[in-house]
């Protein structure tokens, strides 16, 4: 809509109003006016009064600087030789002379010299060529020479002409030769109002100081001085007068305004008096506006229900009347009910009383759009929100890490990415059931709501942990070491809200948290290097007694900055496919190749190969058990189906698997995939599983096991023996194979323990009809041992290190039959 046509459609409302609502407008804006002016002129007052002040302060410091002054001369001149000469008797053109010449006077100062018998001997102005004192001085010195019993220096005063002061001091001065009538006078008088021409700033005071220095009476102690009379400030030091007024300066009660002066403020005021009207005019043009664009949609609104009940119309007239005789409703009701479905079903509730078509229309499009927004706001929630702690889901969390990464490039500001782990969960969830354990990460989820700010953003990561975005924009002090201090502080406040036993379903269970705190800059470009970088502390923090808090901070911890540097060229790794599998046999002894287990490896650009115990730690830390499970699924899969296809004979394929990526859901289906991808029938694998990673199984692991075992595939519990060892798990699992860890091997032929370790290993796998690999084989003794146990299946360095894919092929079955140790 075009403003002028706005503007009169609002001039056009405005007329339609009462005389009444006129008449009520016209105080308001004189009222309103009235204020602003007062609001100015007392603003003026306030600067005039200022100016005042100032003014009064810059004309009493000059004329103590002018006495100051005249105090100096008189000193200098009072024990000048000539002088006293003068004062004996002698001559006086002389002195004249060079008073006048010297250039130690002022221009303007007069100079008097009388007798013990305060007869005038001398009179000397230099800037005037007359030497006959002016009449006005004279008489006041004499006044002041008959009053005055202070045989000291005496500031005075005198009156010249129209209101115009000199000052002045009067000295001592003592004769060349002894005279029985006492020292001389010495008067040095300078008037201290400005010359015609002069128009410099110290001029205006001194005009300033002789229109407002006056003789004013001493008060008597007690008397009250009446406001509307002109108040006045002492000079100091005093100044009297023969008669006992003192010098002061007269100050108005009220500052004087100028009219000119007011000129501007009056503009200012006019220009907010229009402002304000603008300011009040505005939101009626805004509110017409809007109540014009409601009249045309309620126009538009009619012309579609005119239309559309024009279309039922015709509707109606092709229908014609219903054959059913016993119907109770109109024809009209019929026609809805065959369009909408029955009018006697209410979706969001009862119809409309009224049987005007528009009306039923307009409720059954409300339903429609009611059932909508619910289906919306409820896909919203799934997608984007926990439904258990109702807390944003990882989904949304990475959503909203991206916008503030956004933000704090835009403001230069920083935040804080916190990580929160449950510790000991998974003991909750084992001890008392999963129902204990959910209304645990509840409770926690509450707790951290309480304490929260309103522009922090908590998420649930997954699992038992959280994670929590800080906004610091609204920090002072950007230091760096200040806002980790509020992050820790806030962490701090958390872990002590829990240090109390909460009370979950009924029972008392003490909860700890483990938070790791990584600050992000507004220049950092990767958000997922600062989630890795939390995650890292979160970890670091678990490994903690006192404190289960750790802010990351490479400079002062190098380890987590080597660590963090390889995390970071592993996902390099990762990206550029730069990992390679090795493949060590399993024999089975006097037959043949039995198995290859797959081993990653990884040789850095920088260091060198890495040990597959730091390579998988780093991972583990830095989740990224995940992306390196897969690809080495994949990498492994791809080279068993080489050698397969090039010895032939049924070799089987060894996986090792951790049990954090059998957590993840459907990673069963996932291993499926891409071993089908490879075209590696699942029956020929087995995966090998840890003993620790069985003991930190959860409920979703042990389903993508149970997927796996029952697409053919074989559990080997690996490292048997050197973890939590738990028969019940022989039970639950039901692996297919034991193997044992080459702790036990390797000691066979030094240690008793050992060698009744392994017996006792292999006779439970007979009587469970287990499978039994040996590992850590390095000599053909230990080899016969196992041999005389009836353990066939052995690996080692005495059968072969583990090799390439291309290696083994070369090297054949042969290689394989173990009377005589392959070389390397």
């Amino acid at each position: 809509m075009r403003t002028p046509g706005l503007l009169r459609s609002w001039i056009k409302e405005e007329r339609r109003r009462s005389r009444t609502a006129q008449r009520r407008k016209i105080p308001s804006g004189v009222l309103m006016l009235g204020i602003t002016l007062a609001t100015v002129a007392g603003l003026r007052f306030l600067q005039e009064r200022h100016r005042h002040s100032e003014e009064d302060e810059a004309i009493l410091s000059l004329v103590d600087l002018s006495l100051h002054s005249l105090r100096t001369s008189a000193a200098t001149l009072t024990g000048w030789k000539p002088l006293g000469a003068a004062l004996s008797g002698g001559g006086t053109e002389s002195v004249v002379e060079q008073l006048r010449t010297s250039g130690g006077m002022h221009p303007r100062d007069e100079l008097l010299l009388f007798s013990p018998s305060q007869e005038l001997r001398l009179a000397v102005r230099p800037g005037d060529t007359a030497p006959a004192p002016r009449p006005e001085s004279l008489r006041c010195v004499q006044e002041r020479l008959k009053a005055s019993r202070n045989p000291g220096v005496v500031p005075i005063a005198c009156a010249v002409g129209d209101r115009r002061i000199q000052l002045g001091v009067l000295a001592p001065v003592s004769p060349n030769r002894s005279a029985g009538d006492g020292p001389g006078t010495l008067a040095i008088l300078r008037p201290i109002h400005g010359g015609a021409r002069s128009g410099d700033g110290e001029s205006g005071l001194r005009q300033a100081l002789a229109s407002r220095l006056r003789w004013q009476a001493t008060p008597q102690p007690g008397a009250i001085t009446l406001p509307l009379l002109e108040a006045a400030r002492t000079v100091a030091p005093t100044i009297s007068a023969p008669d006992g007024r003192v010098l002061a300066l007269v100050e108005p009660p009220l500052p004087r305004l100028d009219q000119r002066s007011l000129l501007p403020d009056l503009a200012i005021g006019s220009l907010i008096l229009a402002a304000i009207l603008g300011a009040r005019a505005i939101p009626m043009l805004e509110h017409r506006r809007r109540r014009l664009l409601h009249y045309r949609a309620e126009r538009m609104a009619s012309h579609r229900i005119r239309r559309t009940s024009r279309k039922l119309d015709l509707l109606l007239e092709k229908l014609g009347h219903s054959d059913n005789p016993s119907r109770s409703q109109p024809v009209e009701d019929e026609v809805m009910a065959r369009l909408f479905g029955s009018s006697g079903v209410s979706i969001e509730g009862p119809p409309p009383r009224s049987r005007h078509l528009s009306a039923q229309v307009e409720h059954k499009m409300t339903q429609v759009a009611a059932r909508y927004e619910r289906f919306l706001s409820t896909a919203r929630a799934l997608a984007l929100f926990d439904s258990l702690t109702d807390l944003p889901n990882r989904r949304y969390f990475f959503e909203r890490l991206e916008i503030e990464s956004q933000q704090s490039r835009r403001r230069n500001t920083s935040f804080v990415i916190m990580f929160i782990d449950v510790d000991k969960f998974k003991m909750i969830n084992d001890t008392y059931g999963h129902h204990v354990g959910d209304a645990a990460l509840m409770a926690v989820a509450d707790r951290m709501r309480e304490i929260s700010r309103k522009e922090d953003f908590i998420a649930r990561y997954g699992g038992d942990e959280f994670a929590m975005i800080m906004d610091l924009s609204a920090i002072e002090d950007k230091s760096e070491a200040n806002l980790k201090a509020q992050a820790y502080q806030f962490a701090s406040r958390l872990t002590e809200t829990l240090n109390e036993p909460m009370n979950i379903a009924g029972m008392m269970l003490p909860i700890s948290l483990s938070i790791g705190i990584t600050l992000v800059d507004s220049q950092e470009a990767d958000p997922a290097a600062a989630i890795q970088r939390s995650d890292a502390a979160m970890y670091q923090a678990k490994k903690q007694i006192e404190s289960r808090i750790s802010v990351f901070d490479i400079s002062t911890n190098p380890h987590e900055l080597d660590s963090y540097k390889l995390f970071a060229d592993l996902q390099t790794a990762l990206s550029r496919h730069d990992l390679r599998i090795l493949y060590q046999p399993i024999v089975e002894v006097g037959k043949g190749l039995h198995a290859v287990e797959a081993l990653v490896r990884w040789t850095h650009p920088e260091l060198g190969e890495i040990p597959p115990d730091v390579l998988l730690d780093i991972a583990d830390r830095y989740r990224l058990t995940l992306p390196l499970g897969l690809e080495l699924i994949v990498l492994a899969a791809r080279g068993y189906a080489s050698i397969r296809a090039s010895l032939g004979g049924e070799p089987r394929l060894a996986l090792n698997i951790s049990g954090r990526l059998l957590s993840h859901p459907d990673m069963g289906q996932t291993i499926l995939n891409l071993l089908n991808s490879q075209l590696v029938q699942p029956e020929r694998v087995t995966l090998e599983i840890t003993e620790q990673s069985v003991m930190e199984m959860g409920h979703t692991t042990e389903q993508n096991l149970e997927f796996l075992r029952a697409s053919g595939m074989q559990l080997s519990l690996d490292d048997f023996g050197t973890g939590h060892s738990s028969l019940m798990r022989l039970i639950t699992l039901q692996p297919s194979e034991l193997k044992i860890d080459k702790a036990f091997v390797g000691s066979l032929q030094t240690d008793p323990n050992a060698m009744r370790v392994v017996t006792l290993v292999a006779g439970l796998a007979r009587r469970m009809n287990l499978g039994v690999v040996a590992e850590g084989v390095e000599t053909r003794e230990i080899s016969q041992l196992l041999l005389g146990l009836g353990i066939t299946n052995q690996q080692g360095y005495y059968f072969s290190k583990a090799r390439t894919s291309g290696d083994l092929i070369a090297g054949g079955q042969r290689a394989f039959q173990r009377l005589i140790r392959p070389e390397g």
